[in-house]
């Protein structure tokens, strides 16, 4: 001890061997290279969910566009229906009104003969 306080000056550094040194040293890369990668996962699974979200975010904005055009087209189609129907009664109508047959205005019209026979 005497010989290692001849040879200490101010600016000198007292270096004190350790044996657990290295071994401390090794287990804290060990621990660290352990975080790294379980936050290289963690920001690989956030990436890949923000990802996905933004996908199904699509997705759901084109079902939504999808889910009104085609009510638009149903609403279209039902009024188109209803036109049709009229116009099958209105024709069934005036058949009747000229003496034609039940049976024969409900081949025509395509009507059955109980609502042919309301008119």
């Amino acid at each position: 001890m005497e010989t290692l306080r001849q040879d200490i000056s101010d600016n000198d550094f007292i270096i004190i061997p350790n044996p657990y040194l290295e071994e401390k040293m090794y287990e804290e890369d060990e621990y660290f290279i352990a975080l790294t990668e379980r936050d290289n996962q963690i920001s690989f699974l956030q990436d890949k969910y923000e990802k996905t979200s933004e996908q199904l975010e699509k997705t759901s904005e084109q079902l939504d566009i999808e889910r009104k055009s085609n009510q638009e087209k149903d609403l279209e189609l039902d009024n188109k229906a209803i036109i049709i129907k009229q116009l099958q009664l209105a024709f069934a109508k005036s058949l009747k009104e000229n003496g034609m047959s039940i049976d024969r205005i409900g081949k025509e019209t395509g009507l059955p003969e109980d609502e042919i026979r309301k008119l």
